[in-house]
């Protein structure tokens, strides 16, 4: 299958850049491989994201404008100089629980090793599902503690109360 070839020549190039690139696949009712999510970390977020100094993560999701329609998720992190670093990206079909167990799953790979990590969200109903479902299913391996981003809790809160077109008296 062409499509399986390309996915494999894929991963084996970005191995050989010390990277980590996966997909998400599944068989459409022809029989075909569809791919309906990536996840691309190169070698310097991989190494960021597995410093001690690599936490929390920031997960945040959108929709933007592209030829596909694809999501785009994006990870970025605090570094040991209290910077903003990015950490990889996925884009996918949905952002959808299935596809937030998938993406967890693969990235919590790289960082088996550690203890505990933060994991900061914009109150993504599915993901926060996901985080969820990762720490009872895997209670002896790396614990997610996941922190709502006060930012956006203030602006759904401001979207929520412009929705009641209150009177400003």
């Amino acid at each position: 299958n062409t499509d399986k070839m390309e996915t494999i020549e894929l991963e084996e190039d970005m191995k050989k850049r010390n990277g980590y690139i996966r997909f998400k696949e599944e068989t459409n009712a022809e029989g075909k491989i569809v791919r309906t999510a990536v996840l691309c970390i190169d070698e310097d977020e991989i190494k960021n994201i597995q410093s001690p100094d690599g936490n929390p993560l920031f997960i945040d999701g959108t929709a933007i404008p592209n030829r596909l329609n694809w999501e785009l998720t994006m990870i970025t992190l605090v570094d040991k100089y209290l910077g903003i670093q990015p950490a990889g990206a996925m884009f996918s079909v949905n952002s959808n629980t299935e596809t937030f167990d998938w993406f967890l799953n693969e990235l919590m790979i790289l960082i088996k090793d550690k203890e505990k990590v933060s994991i900061i969200t914009d109150q993504d109903s599915a993901l926060s599902s996901s985080i969820d479902s990762y720490n009872l299913a895997n209670k002896d391996q790396t614990i997610i503690i996941h922190i709502l981003c006060s930012w956006h809790k203030g602006r759904n809160l401001e979207k929520k109360i412009a929705q009641l077109n209150l009177n400003k008296e």
